[in-house]
């Protein structure tokens, strides 16, 4: 049955959003987390020099049966924003999966499908399976990837197969009223306080949590990141491969080391670009996030002022980009709300792959700062509309551990504001959007690699301020060093900027992946 066919009379509507139409292809499994990792060698990540044998690494394939891949629908690229280049074939499908795969008689969710790949990309190679968590669509990453520096080198050996965050065209279930709110961060016009936003955003969390939670019944919490795990591995068993290589970014590395964890003999290669903090409290974990998304505005807008392929006409964009935002939180720019405009800001930055991205932005805050609200509107709803449907809001609350209370958060928002002025304020306001919900248990780790695997660390992510040394505890207790590589650019996904990263990725997917564990440095141009 399909979860939103299950609870008649309840106050759930469903939304199939571009990709209606397209059929549903395989069916639903339940995780199997296999036999322990057995380490051939010793432990994974020893240095070659210290090992007998090199280890025999698990071979990648072509599938054997696959789903039903349509042309994607023409209005996916205005929806996304992105174009894609005329060498490339997008196409779309969707996949049934069981809410929770260990109730047999339980609900369905539907998971999006997005395939990239060009004429010469070898049609038995095998894929690369990419998931973004609650970040963004994770067709949008994939579609930006494509069009990037990295997308020729990458695509010349695989297709890349993004499967979307699960609940994100299944879910309908708040009022309109608090949408609103959740969306905007309780903004109401000039002069607002930020603990009364606090309050109003908390208010419309509890009713959006009740109401949610009434129309999901059983499957309130089936929209996890482990849950989204079992989507892979059904994917995975519909192609009838053994191992897959899965891609994770910004918080689709939870995903997948999630899947790491239940499914330890199906990796056949584990890749974590610009990863997020797999254990923590929404506060620990937010304060990673402000602290280097502030960092990678302020790296941004210092690189884009001195190269006028990026700031075209202005002269400072990163005085624009205060003004605007300031503007913004007094409530002085109409209907553009400081939270609104920072993810448009934030997902903008993290996804150009080339200047005349950039340059659009920074001519859109301008013209914004002098009155004209245009494009950086056009901008604002575009993000909105892909970062704010109820599914990516029930997935990001799934996903809490250790909420922060409301008194905590009142704090944060002056503490944050003068640390970080750009966004300071605005995230802290955030960690009440989940106020009222359940709360979910910590994911489990993976035990072990058996391959170690590639971690690209961001210099400046605009999304998720990555550190990626906040996987090193994961790391240390599976007795596993990663081959980790450093990247001085800006941006999300450093696979998805960076050419080099593609061929470092390509060079993973083969037989020997790597080699021994070392770090690696590409460059940020």
């Amino acid at each position: 049955m399909h979860l939103h066919g299950a609870h008649t009379g309840t106050a759930a509507r469903f939304l199939l959003l571009p990709l209606t139409g397209l059929l549903a292809a395989g069916c639903a499994v339940g995780p199997n987390t296999g036999p322990a990792v057995v380490r051939d060698g010793g432990s994974p990540g020893v240095a070659s020099s210290q090992v007998k044998k090199a280890p025999a690494f698990p071979a990648l394939t072509g599938v054997k049966t696959d789903v039903d891949w349509r042309d994607c629908p023409p209005a996916m690229a205005s929806r996304y924003g992105i174009t894609p280049a005329p060498a490339l074939t997008v196409q779309c499908a969707t996949m049934m999966n069981r809410a929770d795969p260990n109730v047999a008689t339980g609900d369905s969710v539907t998971i999006p499908l997005i395939r990239i790949r060009l004429a010469s990309t070898p049609a038995q190679a095998a894929p690369i399976v990419a998931v973004t968590g609650t970040d963004l669509p994770a067709g949008q990453l994939v579609l930006a990837l494509a069009n990037g520096p990295a997308g020729a080198a990458l695509l010349a050996k695989h297709p890349v197969v993004a499967v979307e965050q699960r609940g994100v065209v299944d879910i309908d279930c708040m009022t309109r009223a608090d949408r609103r709110i959740l969306a905007d961060n309780g903004s109401v016009g000039t002069g607002d306080d930020p603990q009364a936003q606090v309050r109003r955003v908390a208010a419309a969390a509890r009713s959006a949590a009740d109401s949610c939670t009434d129309a999901l019944d059983d499957n309130a919490m089936a929209f996890t990141y482990a849950q989204s795990a079992t989507d892979v591995e059904a994917l995975r068993r519909k192609w009838g491969v053994d191992h897959i290589a899965l891609l994770g970014i910004g918080t689709g590395t939870q995903v997948a080391l999630s899947y790491a964890a239940q499914y330890a003999p199906r990796v056949g290669r584990l890749i974590l670009d610009s990863p997020t903090p797999f254990t923590g409290s929404a506060k620990d974990r937010a304060a990673v996030r402000v602290r280097g998304v502030q960092q990678a505005l302020d790296t941004f807008t210092r690189r884009c002022a001195t190269n006028p392929d990026c700031r075209g006409q202005v002269a400072d964009p990163g005085a624009v980009l205060r003004s605007v935002l300031d503007k913004a939180r007094a409530g002085t720019l109409k209907d553009l709300d400081d939270a609104t405009v920072s993810d448009a800001v934030m997902t903008t930055v993290g996804l150009a792959t080339d200047q005349a991205g950039l340059r659009s932005l920074v001519a859109a805050l301008q013209s914004a700062d002098r009155g004209d609200l245009t494009d950086l509107t056009t901008m604002t709803r575009r993000t909105a509309a892909l970062q704010t449907p109820d599914g990516m809001l029930v997935s990001r609350c799934n996903n809490v551990t250790g909420a922060a209370g409301l008194n905590e958060v009142d704090a944060l928002t002056g503490d944050w504001g003068k640390q970080y002025p750009l966004v300071g304020q605005t995230m802290a306001i955030s960690l009440a959007r989940c106020t009222g919900w359940g709360t979910s248990s910590p994911a489990s780790a993976p035990a072990g690699f058996a391959v170690p695997p590639l971690v690209f660390g961001a210099g400046a992510d605009p999304v998720n301020g990555s550190d990626p040394t906040v996987l090193g505890q994961l790391f240390a207790a599976a007795r596993s060093q990663p081959t980790s590589v450093s990247w001085d650019g800006v941006g999300y996904s450093v696979v998805a900027h960076s050419d080099c990263a593609a061929r470092i990725v390509n060079d993973f997917l083969d037989a020997t992946a790597l080699g021994a564990a070392r770090s690696r440095a590409c460059p940020a141009g």
